[in-house]
């Protein structure tokens, strides 16, 4: 199924105000959610992955309203997307772990949980499309969007800084948030960015960085397992662990070692 970011760019947006752009996509996002969440109960791995990964698209596209634009009515709709990530963050924690462990033969692996109860979350998701409907974003213009994407992109850039020298633990996993707002937000411009080959470094990167904090929390697990993890199992890990940290580098030059693209607004309607 094809993400509402991806529709929204193939979309009659090219002389749509920002804001309208922005809404839209925001609705998009919060309409699927919903779905997302009443497609638990038959299929909770699949669903919950979803669900999260629309939650991290709304918080990437939020981050292009600038700040000042009605404070209550942003926190309230942020608090809530925070919340809907962490209702399930522990079924998708286990989901990665079974998977990596049957992955790499280890006989240590997490326990699924109890079924995840879909009502409280119902309620949460149902209020997301009124939450985005009383976020007013009118006074967002294309220059603003250009001028908080750019600051997505130099924060990223100085995450790359960090973790270049300190290639591990907290370093990545900020790196890797970091990396995902850009990409998302790349994703929502690129029709006005014109640099599909960049883009996909990015996706390319993040997904490396997500592989690598796969293993990172599957280690950390072992080491807390009351059986004690096979020396083959744990070597096994570490040297994964150095291969994706290889890649990851290798990666990030062909998305930080050039200046990012510049945005190619749409022209707005004559009045």
């Amino acid at each position: 199924m094809k993400s509402p970011v991806t529709r929204a760019r193939r979309s009659s947006l090219p002389n749509a105000e920002a804001s309208a752009w922005l809404q839209q996509l925001l609705l998009q996002l919060s309409t699927q959610a919903m779905k997302d969440v009443a497609r638990i109960p038959l299929w909770p791995s699949t669903s919950v992955h979803a669900l999260r990964k629309r939650m991290k698209k709304m918080q990437s596209l939020l981050r292009l309203v600038p700040p000042g634009a009605q404070p209550a009515a942003l926190r309230e709709l942020r608090d809530a997307i925070r919340e809907l990530k962490g209702a399930v963050a522990v079924q998708r924690d286990t989901d990665v772990l079974i998977a990596l462990g049957r992955n790499l033969g280890g006989q240590t692996r997490p326990q699924r949980g109890a079924p995840i109860d879909p009502v409280p979350i119902l309620r949460l998701a149902y209020a997301l499309p009124r939450q985005v409907h009383a976020l007013d974003v009118a006074a967002i213009t294309w220059e603003r969007v250009e001028r908080r994407h750019k600051k997505t992109c130099r924060r990223a850039q100085q995450a790359w800084q960090v973790a270049r020298h300190q290639p591990e633990g907290e370093p990545l996993h900020d790196w890797r948030k970091r990396v995902k707002d850009l990409y998302y937000q790349a994703l929502a411009l690129q029709r006005w960015q014109r640099h599909p080959k960049r883009l996909r470094s990015t996706h390319q990167l993040g997904t490396l960085l997500g592989h690598r904090l796969d293993l990172d929390l599957y280690q950390a697990q072992l080491k807390q397992s009351k059986k004690r993890p096979h020396r083959k199992l744990l070597a096994e890990v570490k040297v994964r662990q150095a291969r994706l940290t290889r890649r990851i580098f290798r990666r990030a030059e062909s998305v930080f070692d050039h200046s990012m693209p510049r945005l190619h607004p749409p022209p707005q309607p004559r009045r």
